[in-house]
This record gives C-alpha cells, sequence and structure tokens, in this order.
C-alpha cells in the first residue's frame, strides 16, 4: 500500500479544495439553487430548525429572555429541550446575520458552511490516517457529499457532522502517544457534537467509547504503557468532571423531559433501526439507483430507511470489512495486534451491527438502555456516524489498488473520483427541499397582522380553512411571524409535546385551543385570535377564565386514565407490563396515568 510521504505539498491542498468545489457544486448548490431559491427540508422540519437558529441569534441580541422558554406552545415552559438546539453550530449562522442576510439566506449558507466544514475535517482526518491525500479526498467526499444523505435533509439538525472526524482523530492521537490531553479533545468533540446535534453526539459516543476502551485497555493490561499511578488516575478524574460539568450545563434542561428506559417504548421505536434492506434502498431521483427506489417502501417510516450510499462505496464497505474479518481469523481474534486502521474498521463494524435489526429483534436493545437514548425515536440517523466508516473503506480500498507510478495513481484517482460522482448525483428536482419564496410569500398575510400587535402579545393563528395535512406548516407560519414580531403564540410544533396540545398541533382549531388551555393559563390580558389578514378575534382571558376554569391535578389525571383505556394497542402494551410486575391492570393504567403526568408537570422520578 503507497503513503505518500508529501501528503500535504501545495498541490495536495489545491487537488483537496477542488473535490470540495465538486462536491458543492454538484451536490450542496443543485439542492438549493445557485440562485439560492431553496433551502433544504420541507415547510415543517426544515423551518423547525430554521426557527432554532434564529431564536439562539435572537437570543445573543437580546431579543428575548430566556433561551430555554422558547415563546411557542405558549405557556409551556422549557420548550427548547423538545427538540435539538443547534447551538453548537448556530455561531455560522449568527456570522451571516450579523452580515445583514435575512434568516433564510443565512440558514442556506449555514448548511453550505457546515457541509464544507464536514468535508474539510473529514479530509484532514483521513489524511492524517492515511498520509495520502488522494486517498483523503474520495473518503471526504463519501462523508460530506454521499447519496444516503439525500434522506437526512428533513433533519437539517443532523448537517454539523464536522465533530465525527475530529473525534476519532483526537482518539487516533491518543492511541499513538497516550497523552491525556487527545483522550480530553476526543471527549471534548463528543461534547461539542451533543451541543450541535444531541442525537448525533450520543451516537458518536457508542463507537468512540468503544475505540477508546480497546485504547486504555491494550495499554493498561496488554502493552502495560500505562502505569495505573494516583497521578494518572486523578489526572483522568478531572478529564472526566470537566466533560461530565460540560455535559450537565446543556443536558440539564433536557433531563427535566428525560423518559424512563421500558421495554414497552422500546418496542414504539424498534421499527426506526436499519435493516440490512435500509442500506440497499434509494430515495427516487438518483441518476443510477431508481430501480432501488421500492424495495423498503413497506418499512415504517420508509423515508426515513433510504440509506443507500451508492455502488462504490457499499462494495468498498463489504470488502473492506471482509479484509477485518480475514484479519483477525489470521490473528487468532486477538484485536490488539490489527493495526490503527483495522482497529477502527472493525469499531465500524461493530457500530454496524448495534444499529441493524432483524424484525424486532436488535442488539441495539442494549444501548436503548443507556442515558439519554430512550429519549431519542429515529435510529435512521445512525448513517451519519457510519459514513465516516464508509469513507475509511473508501480510501482504504482505493489505496490497495495505489502504485508507485504517479501517472498511473493519478488516472485511478480521477476515474474512481469521476465514477463517486456519477454513483451519488441527484437530481435536485426530487430532492427534500422547499422555495424560498414560498415559505416567504405564506408569512406575508401573518406579518401585516402581527407587526400592529404589542410586543409579547399572545397569538394563536387558526385560519377558517385548514387542509389537516398543512396543520404542521401552518404552526411554522405562526412560530416564525411571532419571533420576528417579538410575540408569544400558542401555536407549535416539535417532535414531542404533551398530551394535552396533541389535538391542537394536529388540527388547530377553537375546540382544540380550549382543550390545550383547559390546563394553562395565559398571564396576559388578551389572546389575538388569527383567523385571516382581516379577521383577528380578540379574547378577553379573564372574563374566558371565569367561565373555563384550569382542571385540577386529579382531573388531568382521571382525563389521562380515560385516555389510556381508550388506546388499544397501549392497553396491550401495559398489560405485558402488569404480568410482568405480577400486579393488577388497573393499577398499572394508574401508575403509567401518574407517570405521564409527572413527565408532563417536569416532576422528578
Amino acid at each position: 500500500m503507497l503513503k505518500s510521504s508529501s501528503y500535504q505539498t501545495p498541490a495536495n491542498r489545491l487537488l483537496m479544495l477542488v473535490g470540495l468545489m465538486v462536491g458543492l457544486c454538484l451536490v450542496t448548490f443543485q439542492i438549493i439553487g445557485t440562485n439560492l431559491g431553496y433551502f433544504p427540508g420541507d415547510l415543517v422540519d426544515g423551518r423547525l430548525n430554521l426557527y432554532f437558529l434564529e431564536h439562539v441569534y435572537s437570543y445573543i441580541c437580546g431579543n428575548v429572555s430566556s433561551f430555554w422558554d422558547v415563546p411557542f406552545m405558549y405557556p409551556e415552559k422549557n420548550v427548547l429541550a423538545y427538540s435539538d438546539n443547534l447551538i453548537g453550530s448556530s455561531p455560522v449562522y449568527i456570522l451571516f446575520r450579523l452580515l445583514q442576510f435575512n434568516s433564510h439566506h443565512s440558514y442556506q449558507l449555514w448548511y453550505v458552511s457546515v457541509t464544507s466544514i464536514n468535508y474539510l475535517c473529514a479530509y484532514y482526518f483521513l489524511n492524517y490516517l492515511f498520509k495520502n491525500s488522494q486517498a483523503a479526498i474520495l473518503g471526504a467526499f463519501v462523508f460530506a457529499f454521499s447519496l444516503a444523505l439525500q434522506s437526512q435533509l428533513t433533519h437539517s439538525q443532523t448537517f454539523p457532522r464536522y465533530a465525527i472526524p475530529m473525534a476519532f482523530l483526537a482518539a487516533l492521537k491518543f492511541q499513538e502517544n497516550l497523552k491525556l490531553k487527545y483522550l480530553l479533545y476526543a471527549l471534548l468533540w463528543v461534547v461539542y457534537e451533543i451541543y450541535c446535534v444531541v442525537y448525533l453526539g450520543l451516537m458518536l459516543a457508542i463507537p468512540l467509547g468503544i475505540y477508546l476502551a480497546l485504547i486504555l485497555f491494550n495499554a493498561i493490561f496488554i502493552e502495560k504503557k500505562i502505569q495505573l499511578n494516583l497521578r494518572w488516575l486523578l489526572k483522568l478524574s478531572g478529564t472526566g468532571l470537566f466533560i461530565l460539568s460540560l455535559l450537565i450545563l446543556l443536558m440539564f434542561n433536557y433531563l427535566k423531559r428525560r423518559n424512563h428506559a421500558e421495554y414497552a417504548h422500546y418496542l414504539s421505536v424498534v421499527d426506526s433501526v436499519p435493516t440490512l434492506t435500509s442500506y440497499f434502498y434509494s430515495q427516487f431521483g438518483s441518476l443510477l439507483w431508481n430501480s432501488l427506489s421500492r424495495i423498503g417502501e413497506t418499512t415504517k417510516a420508509w423515508w426515513d430507511h433510504q440509506l443507500f450510499s451508492g455502488l462504490i462505496t457499499t462494495v468498498s464497505y463489504l470488502i473492506g470489512f471482509a479484509l477485518v474479518a480475514w484479519q483477525l481469523i489470521k490473528n487468532k481474534f486477538n484485536i490488539f495486534k490489527l493495526d490503527h486502521t483495522f482497529q477502527l474498521m472493525f469499531v465500524g463494524l461493530i457500530l454496524f451491527f448495534i444499529y441493524l435489526r432483524v424484525q424486532h429483534h436488535s442488539p441495539y436493545i442494549a444501548v436503548y438502555y443507556l442515558p439519554g437514548f430512550s429519549a431519542m425515536r429515529s435510529m435512521t440517523r445512525i448513517i451519519n456516524i457510519e459514513l465516516l466508516f464508509f469513507s475509511i473503506c473508501v480510501a482504504f480500498i482505493y489505496l490497495r489498488f495505489n502504485s508507485s507510478n504517479v501517472l498511473k495513481n493519478n488516472i485511478l484517482f480521477y476515474s474512481i473520483f469521476t465514477l463517486l460522482i456519477i454513483d451519488n448525483y441527484f437530481k435536485p428536482e426530487y430532492a427534500h427541499r422547499s422555495e424560498v419564496t414560498s415559505s416567504l410569500n405564506r408569512l406575508k398575510a401573518l406579518d401585516k397582522v402581527c407587526e400592529k400587535l404589542p410586543p409579547n402579545s399572545i397569538i394563536s393563528y387558526e385560519p377558517q380553512f385548514i387542509d389537516i395535512k398543512e396543520a404542521k406548516a401552518l404552526h411554522l407560519d405562526a412560530m416564525l411571524a411571532a419571533q420576528k414580531f417579538k410575540l408569544h403564540c400558542l401555536n407549535g410544533y416539535t417532535g414531542n409535546c404533551l398530551s394535552a396540545f396533541k389535538n391542537f398541533m394536529n388540527y388547530p382549531s377553537t375546540e382544540n385551543r380550549k382543550t390545550w388551555l383547559k390546563e394553562n393559563v395565559l398571564n396576559a390580558d388578551t389572546l389575538y385570535v388569527i383567523r385571516t389578514s382581516d379577521l383577528v378575534e380578540k379574547i378577553d382571558l379573564a372574563n374566558y377564565y371565569q367561565h373555563n376554569p384550569v382542571i385540577t391535578k386529579s382531573e388531568k389525571i382521571r382525563k389521562l386514565i380515560k385516555d389510556i383505556e381508550a388506546n388499544e394497542d397501549l392497553m396491550k402494551q401495559i398489560d405485558v407490563k402488569a404480568k410482568k410486575k405480577n400486579i393488577p391492570l388497573k393499577t398499572m393504567v394508574i401508575m403509567d396515568a401518574l407517570w405521564m403526568y409527572k413527565q408532563e408537570t417536569h416532576t422528578p422520578f
């Protein structure tokens, strides 16, 4: 295998930038348009992440008083803890806002920027690992511009992924010299990824934890390069406490909403764990692979399972891990005799099997019971981590065909790079994206109303005629308009919410609004219910609550019990739990109702 000693030359850096520009032009700008006419995602989740980025900017500028009590789903507190908050990558967005770009254009440029950083960090990691710029370019292209990422466009909170290769780079340096500062750097990158995307940060902790455990076990017990003296243990403990303090700083508010890890809940999320079919299931619109766009259409939440990463990547992945298996057999399954590259690929193989499902069975159940993981509902996002190991395999296989002949190497590189582009090319008209003008036009009528209202007023956007399919997009309209004019709104949308709010979220109407208000007191004199730009109903809240008192705790619990008993699927799950715990079914129902009440009122349990 050839490893170039001049892998950081100016020519190689230029080639690396060319690879980046090709990816941006043929993938990223194909999605948002060279005229910035589109943004990634739909009018719901796409704009929800725009809202969160703008919220961080507004908080920094002093336009909102509380970071966690985001002023939608009013008067619910700690609303931001229902979702990823994008704190870590928000400085990129804030920079463009400070440069006077509007919110939509700043969102698009944030996407371009974090994609570029994803590529550059993957390149830096792979170049360090393989000491070959061409191999690093191929792998970085896979990590940043893979066809598999098309299915992630509706989850734009997953775009900032650059901490993933940087964490493994720090771990690799720790393996080489066993200096604790590199262990600290590796863990800091995990924390940073959690600050960017809680999902990916927690998912990153699994393979990185496995890799670091292998390094430490080898250094302490096999090669005995680390002596477990008091000084070293104190340094390790200090590192752990520092990392823990940074996590608590962010996760304290999330812990208020924490879920109990229970088997019944696991059954509700296990369908989101990928199957083997997922990795051969392509979204319709690719240049070559539309024939694979129907093989997983019967899968629950099929749109998230379209994880096919192209033929070159898939074949490289299979060959790479076949070689890992061969090396393990050769070394009598002694992992520590593998070189660094094979050890990393071995970790990737373990990760792949952890997040693999056969029917309703998956090793992921062991991970589910770890702190924080029971709150996650979409395991297909693991592809964002796995792509780093896919990229390692692509770079590794490329180097197996390298030789000492520069001309042959260049021909091979440009041929493989061209094939990678074709393999991963996706027609922009089929991408998950939305028109900027469509979003702005939806807001015009609301803006006319909201700009006339006093700051901090409370609004509820309830158009007279609603297509139920449009309900969640309407909530985003109200949230963005309220955000712009410093208002509070009853409207709201997140991946999860209080049970009392669900009906209103699914269909914003007078009746469903009243259900929400039965459990909440609005701290204001007036609620402005917006029907159209010309029709705004003013509700006297003092008079309203006089005739519609907020229900008591016991009434809420009784209502929860009725809701549970009316849900046949949920009752079946509760019956299983009751038999397992050897208690009456009615008692189990009451216990679950109490748990749900505590969950919604943030009472510790």
